[in-house]
């Protein structure tokens, strides 16, 4: 391999799946799946040159063939699972599984108006992860009216092993169940588990993670594409039998607020042109190549009238990239969970300027669909970085430097009639191509072939590197988020950290964990629940404001039911920092475990 690396990246992994293989050889079931799940996401964050491999796949199909009979060792205390009740409807009867759902993103939105879109089936959702950020409290209300209006049920996994939950899976979709649409991270492994044997109904995957390695493969009788790029994966590097596509569902018939209305709530001069761009941070980090926030501040120096905002990033998370490109006109609005302020920020733009090095392709869409004009990225080396639809053939064209981009933002910056004739002819094709009623005719075609296709689990074949440009162009913009050896380091460091944490606190505890938010709502503290510290309705809530505010906050905890506390590693120098809380904690209760790894307080003595 040229691409070091890629070539670095690839070797980790193999190292991971050589343990994945030992465990399963030894009989070691719940640590196959756990290396399984680390492999899988390792090669997620860090591309390998691979999009799914057999070799991990396979051992997870094995395992979920033997799901009833090692079940009685994963469940020792024999309770029985109860079966949720899902709806005696005559309508389809159609099961959504995801890991998590949240209040921003377009994953959960997803979701949600697939069920309100689709009014002829009922609609139910189960959710696989055990994290504490999976409360009832912050799953989204709009979700539960959704699932709610449409007759389903919501589904919470119990906090339970791997095994134990992909059971209860199998036990829900064999009960009442049309039809399962996957909405998984590519890293849950409780899906292949539930649906390893041919007695479920057919399984779609529903692809929002295209450009990423993911599990999965093995137990999709269909996956679900919005882009060309997308469906080539799929087909060539994924080992898929068959790819639908599904455009992205866009209400084209709802009122919009008009631009003026849009900019009273905004409170923005008529006189301003705003420019808008949406991503998350991370898609913005420049490489060698691409550097956004460097173009933003040549078209705002040339051009006085306009305004750039950034929905998506605040100004903490980019001000090590601005660097001489910080701009007074530049402005990081951060992540917007009030759909009604987010579409004020589309309906009031006057240009949509695609993120890059890496897009975001329902962004661009909602802005279209507002009738903003989009600009897309330069000299993309590879579509899977970038914005792609159908309603944008024929549109818009791709400029090949940062110069001419710059040169073409200033002039439908200047041009008023032709950034609004642009934004016409946008909207129109967005219109065409993801309104209810076309997504509606694309998704008859999928219920149809999955209806006349019986579930087929099966093996798929193991996957070597390859270096192709997608590879390199993914593993350029993963680099400048992780380094390979460190982030293994991290996650051999932490799952060894779960190894105690499962040493000293029994099933069914519920712990305070002090990670400083570090650690992630992965699902891996199985069967116990997690509490951030601080905690507002169970999302961690910052740093306490002293050693006072500190202790009454675990005291408040151990009230609610909290009986361990666990100091993560990248959260020590709080021992040190709230000294106060320290010396507490250490007089009052008895500390059963310290290492370089965690620090384990029992609040029960």
């Amino acid at each position: 391999m040229k691409d070091a690396v890629l070539r670095e990246s690839s070797r980790i992994y193999e190292t991971i799946v050589q343990d994945v293989l030992h465990l399963r050889q030894r009989g070691d079931l719940e640590g196959a799946l756990r290396r399984i799940q680390m492999a899988a996401k390792f090669a997620w964050l860090m591309p390998t040159g691979r999009y799914a491999d057999g070799r991990l796949e396979n051992v997870a199909l094995e395992i979920g063939h033997e799901l009833d009979r090692i079940l009685p060792r994963a469940n020792p205390q024999g309770h029985t699972l109860q079966r949720p009740t899902l709806p005696a409807d005559r309508r389809r009867k159609v099961l959504h599984v995801a890991t998590t759902v949240n209040d921003v993103g377009g994953h959960t939105r997803l979701i949600a108006n697939w069920i309100r879109n689709d009014r002829e089936s009922c609609h139910s959702v189960v959710i696989t992860a055990t994290w504490i950020n999976q409360g009832r409290s912050v799953i989204p209300d709009w979700l539960e009216g959704a699932v709610a209006g449409s007759g389903g049920s919501l589904v919470r996994l119990p906090s339970d092993g791997v095994v134990t939950r992909a059971h209860r899976l199998r036990e829900i979709v064999q009960a009442n169940v049309d039809m399962v649409m996957l909405h998984h991270h590519p890293s849950d492994v409780v899906p292949i588990l539930a649906f390893a044997v041919a007695w479920c109904p057919p399984v779609a995957i529903v692809d929002q993670a295209a450009h990423l390695f993911w599990l999965g493969s093995s137990v999709a009788d269909v996956v679900i594409d919005d882009t060309p790029t997308a469906k080539w994966l799929s087909e060539n590097r994924r080992f898929i039998p068959r790819s639908l596509h599904l455009p992205l569902p866009l209400d084209t018939q709802s009122p919009r607020m008009t631009r003026e209305q849009a900019r009273a709530q905004l409170r923005l001069p008529e006189d301003q042109v705003m420019l808008l761009s949406v991503g998350s941070a991370y898609k913005y980090i420049p490489t060698d190549t691409h550097n956004f926030y460097r173009a933003a501040g040549m078209v705002l120096s040339k051009n006085p009238e306009a305004h750039l905002y950034i929905v998506g990033v605040d100004w903490d998370e980019s001000k090590e990239y601005l660097r001489q490109a910080k701009h007074e006109r530049l402005h990081f609005v951060g992540v917007i969970a009030d759909p009604d302020v987010y579409q004020s920020y589309q309906s009031a733009a006057d240009l949509y300027l695609e993120g890059f090095p890496s897009g975001s392709n329902t962004a661009l869409l909602e802005g279209g669909l507002a009738g903003v004009c989009p600009v897309l990225s330069f000299g993309v080396t590879s579509p899977i970085l970038a914005s792609e639809d159908v309603a944008l053939r024929g549109t818009i064209d791709r400029v090949s430097t940062e110069e001419e981009y710059v040169e073409t933002v200033g002039a439908l910056i200047r041009d008023k009639e032709q950034r609004e004739r642009r934004g016409d002819l946008v909207r129109a094709r967005v219109v065409e191509c993801h309104s209810i009623e076309e997504w509606n005719r694309h998704l008859s075609v999928i219920y149809r072939c999955l209806e006349e296709t019986p579930h087929t689990p099966h093996r798929i074949p193991d996957a070597r590197s390859i270096e192709g440009q997608d590879d390199v162009s993914l593993s350029q913009v993963s680099r400048l988020l992780n380094d390979p050896e460190s982030l293994w380091t991290w996650m051999s460091m932490l799952d060894a950290a779960l190894g105690d944490i499962d040493a000293v606190i029994p099933h069914g505890e519920t712990l305070i964990l002090v990670d400083e938010d570090d650690w992630g709502s992965e699902d891996f503290l199985c069967g116990r629940c997690c509490v951030p510290f601080l905690e507002r309705d169970g999302r961690y809530w910052g740093a306490p404001e002293d050693d006072e505010a500190a202790i009454r906050e675990v005291h408040r905890l151990r009230q609610g039911g909290a009986n361990f506390m666990v100091f993560a590693w990248p959260a020590y120098w709080w021992l040190d920092h709230y000294s106060g809380l320290q010396a507490h904690l250490r007089s009052h209760f008895a500390c059963v475990l310290e290492n370089d790894r965690v620090v384990v307080f029992d609040l029960r003595r």
